[in-house]
């Protein structure tokens, strides 16, 4: 085995030797560094370290690497990119700000399943790998897609337009829950994608009706159809069907009862 060796008075420091053809550089000295330093535009820089002492860790302009790959600089950057092609991903930090970027998909995988994936166009899809909206989940989850969990108070999911908020879902263990506009807009409740509920900013309710003239109005636009159906649940019993009140107090009453 051919060896060249470095000695420091009659100590050991440093061996250069052919290992199976193999270059192997060697330190001798306990817990003492390998540096690889060069000339930047007239300046000795240090470029890159191994450090002995924190087992083999690998540290790039830095002498303290504190991981396995420590780089340090001003916004410095790791990437990694294919060979003949422009699909890479880039780690980088600067200030206090880090990025991560990517040519066209980024995906996260746990194992061989793919868990997330953010495309070219930035849109998020968590269980989707072809994601049609800003954020799209996609789960075999029976009973939880999304949750959404408050360790103070209420859970609120809030909604902007051009940074204004237009809508809230607030949902309280003590009560009570609610959806709202945060504007003077109506909301509508319907299924079908077909609007059949509707509560205007006067608090009237409209059933069939977008515009509402009182606390209740309903609109029926089938012919012969039934408006209000009012019905006790059992044979002969009583049905109060309306009650108007006066600050608390019954004034009038219309109720059925018997067959």
């Amino acid at each position: 085995t051919s060896q060249i060796q470095f000695y420091d008075d009659n100590t050991e420091i440093a061996v250069l030797e052919n290992s199976s053809e193999n270059l192997k550089i060697e330190s001798k000295v306990q817990d003492k560094d390998i540096i690889f330093s060069g000339n930047d535009g007239g300046a000795g820089i240090e470029a890159m370290r191994l450090d002995m002492s924190e087992g083999g860790k690998l540290g790039i302009k830095t002498t303290s690497p504190g991981e396995a790959v420590h780089v340090r600089g001003s916004a410095p950057t790791v990437k990694v990119q294919e060979d003949s092609s422009n699909h890479y991903v880039e780690i980088e930090g600067g200030g206090s700000t880090s990025f991560v970027n990517y040519y066209q998909e980024l995906r996260f995988r746990s194992g061989s399943n793919e868990t997330i994936r953010i495309d070219s166009s930035g849109r998020v899809g968590i269980g989707d790998s072809s994601p049609g909206s800003p954020l799209d989940i996609k789960s075999s989850e029976a009973a939880n897609t999304a949750n959404f969990n408050s360790t103070s108070g209420a859970t609120n999911i809030t909604f902007e337009s051009n940074g204004s908020l237009i809508g809230q879902m607030e949902f309280s263990g003590a009560g009570p829950s609610q959806i709202v506009t945060r504007t003077s807009a109506s909301l509508a409740l319907g299924s079908n994608n077909v609007q059949t509920l509707f509560i205007n900013d006067s608090d009237n309710v409209g059933i069939g009706e977008t515009s509402p003239d009182g606390k209740l109005h309903i609109k029926q636009s089938t012919d012969n159809g039934n408006a209000i159906v009012v019905d006790s649940g059992t044979d002969g019993g009583r049905i109060d069907v309306l009650t108007v009140q006066e600050a608390g107090n019954e004034r009038w009453n219309l109720s059925f009862e018997g067959n």
